[in-house]
């Protein structure tokens, strides 16, 4: 299972996320300067720009590239078309389903991408839907995540993926998650980063600690060289 950070703006964080063995990812229209996403490009919800989309996903080549939210049964034909589009620059195009039906009919080479629940966003495909399939996690918090894979497991569908960035914002305070929960700290105690770097040490290890990623998977050595892309 592949594990990616993903959020734009602070290069410093991503940097962090790529030491400690995250893939990295970001939103077609956040990308920013010397950092290569290799993990994930995601797309903007609403009023996307396509052409840069598949531009960046061009570029940047990452192994899994996000088509437009499937919202409306009527738009499904067209954005299929899209997601084909994506396929000669990503190793892995996922479509995303947030109406009833859609899911069962995305084809079997795609993933189908889960909208963790949030204040942000969220849909949760019926069961009947998913069973067998694979699956991308998209945002949520670490148990959200951990709590959604453990269910999909049951009913035989498998996680191939994930996503997310909430321990981002979690560091502001200084609390980082540990592999279990999230520990409060005051921020001058630890600071911004080093709760980022903590969250992102705790999220691989809860992983781990599942089976979906093995312990020697994500060293910092493997993952660091080609990473970074000088200003290019």
């Amino acid at each position: 299972m592949d594990v990616i950070y993903c959020a734009g703006g602070n290069v410093r964080l991503a940097k962090i996320a790529i030491e400690e063995g995250l893939l990295y990812g970001a939103r077609s229209d956040d990308i920013r300067r010397g950092i290569r996403c290799d993990g994930l490009i995601d797309i903007r919800w609403n009023d996307y720009d396509w052409r840069h989309h598949v531009e960046m996903v061009a570029l940047h080549k990452p192994k899994y590239a996000v088509a437009p939210d499937v919202e409306d049964t009527s738009e499904y034909p067209r954005l299929l078309e899209l997601a084909h589009e994506l396929e000669a620059y990503c190793g892995r195009t996922i479509m995303v389903p947030k109406v009833d039906g859609i899911a069962g009919l995305i084809p079997s080479r795609f993933l189908v991408g889960i909208s963790v629940p949030t204040s942000y966003s969220g849909y949760l495909p019926a069961a009947s839907e998913i069973a067998g399939r694979e699956l991308h996690l998209l945002g949520g918090s670490p148990a959200q995540q951990r709590e959604l894979w453990r269910y999909y497991q049951q009913i035989g569908a498998t996680v191939v993926s994930s996503d997310l960035n909430c321990h981002n914002k979690a560091s502001d305070f200084g609390s980082y998650w540990d592999g279990f929960q999230w520990r409060d700290n005051e921020r001058d105690t630890i600071g911004k980063y080093e709760a980022f770097r903590k969250s992102c040490r705790g999220i691989l290890r809860m992983w781990q600690f599942l089976g979906a990623v093995p312990v020697a998977a994500h060293s910092t050595s493997s993952y660091r060289e080609s990473r970074t892309w000088g200003n290019s």
